[in-house]
């Protein structure tokens, strides 16, 4: 597959490490360039920026779902990759990209979905995490995963290892989900999973400590809080 011959739409937070590290990755590979990529952020400031400007890609910072809209229409992306970005895409959004709008999750798929899931993987002392590109749905992280790979999590690892760690497995599986769907894959429908609910960082940290005492003492784990979620979504 000639990657050249696609064009994205890289929308991303500019306060996030995973699409600094995502971008960082790809255009290295030149599977993004100056020529195929339009980055879309929220700001001017931040880590993403100051990569941004470092390798001359083109960018627009938006606010709204309209200027979001007007951007999509105007550089008209085969393929829109949401990476970081924290915001819920309508329909009348993602079905603007030519081919498919992809997000990328921090997690394996369908577990672990919600916010900042790599927290949630230290707090509760998981002994693999991973990192899922799936299609853009109705629902957070819930459309038909297009490419996805677990690694292990060393004991006393941090939340940021755990986080950069699926960042830079991230690069690899958008480039695999963009290959399997020119192949015709459409996917594997998610079903099952739980879903995690965003909490402090304190507690966070009380989880982590009694789920510690709880993996080398033998008893029963407390999961952060969650909702598990039907069978077939």
């Amino acid at each position: 597959m000639m990657q050249q011959f696609y064009s994205y739409i890289f929308l991303a937070s500019a306060n996030q490490i995973k699409p600094v590290i995502v971008l960082s990755k790809l255009e290295k590979k030149d599977f993004f360039n100056r020529k195929n990529t339009l980055i879309l952020t929220d700001s001017k400031k931040g880590a993403l920026f100051k990569l941004i400007q470092t390798i001359g890609f083109s960018f627009e910072v938006i606010g709204t779902l309209d200027e979001l809209k007007s951007e999509m229409r105007k550089f008209r992306p085969n393929y829109l990759i949401s990476c970081g970005w924290p915001y819920l895409l309508p329909e009348k959004v993602f079905n603007l990209s030519s081919k498919c709008s992809l997000n990328c999750h921090s997690s394996l798929l369908p577990d672990y979905k919600g916010a900042s899931a790599f927290k949630h993987y230290w707090s509760n002392w998981e002994k693999k995490a991973g990192a899922t590109v799936h299609i853009i749905s109705k629902k957070f992280d819930d459309g038909s995963i297009m490419a996805s790979a677990s690694f292990d999590i060393p004991t006393f690892s941090s939340p940021k290892w755990i986080l950069k760690k699926s960042s830079k497995v991230t690069c690899y599986l958008i480039i695999k989900a963009i290959h399997n769907f020119e192949k015709g894959d459409s996917g594997e429908v998610q079903k099952g999973g739980r879903y995690f609910y965003k909490i402090s960082n304190f507690k966070h940290v009380l989880y982590w400590l009694y789920n510690g005492f709880a993996t080398y003492l033998g008893f029963a784990k407390k999961m952060t809080p969650h909702k598990k979620l039907n069978e077939i979504n």
